[in-house]
């Protein structure tokens, strides 16, 4: 039996291509492997991508020559140690509506040999190998992509090195801010997925990350900045993703042009921004946009293990004819995946657990407390007015400071009834409440600040500190909802009394009391 390999890189380049092809090459020529089995294997890469499939023709060998380049152990030996990709790549999609070549893609396919595809690629490469394994054909796929946004694998090839390309950048650019007393705003990729700019934003030292997952306030961004200053920093660097938008505005784009997959080119939101930033602050202002800088150079130690290890396995599926499926990395281990899964749904930043909403920057609490639990205290019987403990990662034991504010038997009377949590982690606390009677379920009309509603107080060592008021917010009729939401800063441990205000009927009960990760932050 004989074995006809071809493999390709798709949209944008990166580090680890290189590694990847030389290892799927280098594997599947191995004797090793093949000793003992009845068969031959051959090896060949594709230029440009899924270009290369759709413009070659098979009968003519020039045309072969051109985009066709056979490989063996001695022309890749080097490949791993070089960025980009020697194969050449291209943003074509054969399944593109407005020109649909998916057909001749077949055809060539099958007209070159081909028993098998390897498609290198990030989540538009891996979608025509998808639907080309739809329609029959043998295709693995070996994820790729700068932006990391692929579902069901935690790493992608290329990753490492654009972190270290932003380090780097963001390191040169420290020297000039600073003699010069500037801010600068850098502009990074990453399209609709964060984490280029939040994890190469923390590893640089920026002060404000700005991500797609969460729109931001040009106005607090001027504000943090003005803070900086008023405290005797003498510059800053706010690192952008170039698909972060103001809030209430829109993404910027470099132009209408589309792709062969409908994409536009994302870019201009540092220029933006920056402008803004000066109008505001009246701080000298400047702007670099990274671009294709985190694309080129040579590829990590990480890259280049990774393009090892996904070539490899990339083969072991071959081998063992498991088509339709994506090489993944999960919880520290090589896995494969459905080409489906991978492709379904980008993965971006959980705001709830890497991102601090209020600094615009990464949370400073990694060891995030689990979902809170509710339980009855003592004497509390269902249907009471009662208060319920708290159980759950961040609360001390005894959750009430005084075991009779913990419960209220009888009927709901108006006015504030406290909550006492002695809690490691203070964060944004949401209040819900569940009727006895959801036929007889009324909203809550806000409390009026400084009246009704008594606020957010914290204790710590036996100082006393007020907050804010609460921010009350009516219930809408359903069998769930929030009836406010309080942030609070203070240092652990901390113990919160939170005040609200009871309808005078039907009979309410706490449900839970759980945290809204979005606002979780820790001052230190």
């Amino acid at each position: 039996m004989h074995h006809k390999i071809g493999i390709l890189t798709g949209g944008g380049d990166c580090a680890g291509l290189n590694s990847s092809i030389k290892w799927v090459a280098k594997t599947a020529l191995d004797p090793n492997l093949t000793r003992g089995r009845d068969m031959t294997v051959e090896v060949v890469g594709i230029r440009d991508g899924w270009k290369g499939l759709v413009e070659v023709d098979p009968s003519d060998p020039a045309s072969v020559a051109k985009w066709v380049q056979p490989l063996d152990e001695l022309v890749v030996r080097t490949w791993d140690r070089y960025g980009g990709t020697n194969l050449g790549t291209s943003r074509t999609n054969p399944f593109n509506p407005k020109d649909d070549r998916s057909q001749k893609c077949l055809e060539n396919i099958a007209g070159l040999g081909l028993t098998s595809i390897v498609a290198v690629g990030g989540e538009d490469t891996l979608s025509v190998a998808h639907k080309l394994y739809n329609l029959g054909q043998k295709v693995v796929g070996i994820p790729k992509t700068i932006d990391r946004d692929l579902n069901s694998t935690d790493y992608t090839l290329g990753y490492d090195t654009a972190l270290n390309v932003i380090t780097e950048e963001v390191d040169r650019l420290r020297t000039t801010a600073g003699s010069h007393n500037r801010i600068f705003v850098v502009e990074v990729m990453g399209r609709h997925a964060g984490w280029l700019a939040l994890e190469g934003g923390q590893a640089a030292g920026a002060h404000i990350i700005l991500i797609p997952e969460h729109d931001f306030d040009v106005a607090k961004v001027a504000e943090l900045l003005q803070r900086r200053r008023a405290a005797g920093v003498r510059y800053d660097v706010v690192v952008v993703s170039e698909g972060a938008k103001a809030r209430g505005g829109e993404e910027v784009y470099l132009s209408d042009k589309t792709d062969g997959f409908g994409h536009k080119v994302l870019g201009g939101i540092g220029s933006t921004l920056a402008k803004e930033i000066e109008r505001i602050t009246g701080f000298e202002t400047r702007h670099v946009v990274l671009s294709h800088i985190q694309r080129g150079g040579s590829p990590t130690s990480r890259d280049r293990l990774m393009g090892r290890y996904f070539g490899i396995a990339a083969v072991d599926l071959i081998l063992e004819e498991d088509f339709g499926r994506m090489v993944a990395y999960r919880n520290g281990e090589i896995a494969s995946v459905p080409l489906k899964q991978a492709i379904e749904k980008l993965y971006v930043v959980d705001i709830d657990k890497h991102y601090d909403v209020e600094r615009y920057n990464g949370r400073r609490s990694s060891l995030a407390p689990k979902a809170w639990e509710a339980v009855p205290l003592p004497g509390g019987a269902a249907g009471d007015c009662g208060f319920s403990a708290l159980r759950g990662k961040g609360f001390s034991a005894g959750h009430y400071r005084k075991p009779a504010q913990g419960v209220r038997k009888g009927p709901c009377v108006p006015g504030p009834r406290p909550i006492i949590l002695p809690c490691r982690r203070i964060g944004r606390l949401t209040v819900q409440l569940r009727p006895v009677e959801p036929a007889a379920f009324r909203p809550v009309e806000p409390g009026p600040s400084g009246s009704s509603s008594r606020g957010l107080q914290a204790h710590r060592a036996g100082a006393f500190r007020h907050n804010e008021p609460a921010a009350f917010k009516p219930v809408e009729p359903a069998a769930f909802r929030p009836v406010a939401s309080i942030a609070v800063r203070a240092l652990p441990p901390v113990t919160v009394a939170l005040s609200y205000q009871y309808p005078a009927n039907p009979y309410y009960r706490i449900l839970k009391l759980d945290s809204t990760a979005k606002a979780l932050s820790l001052d230190r």
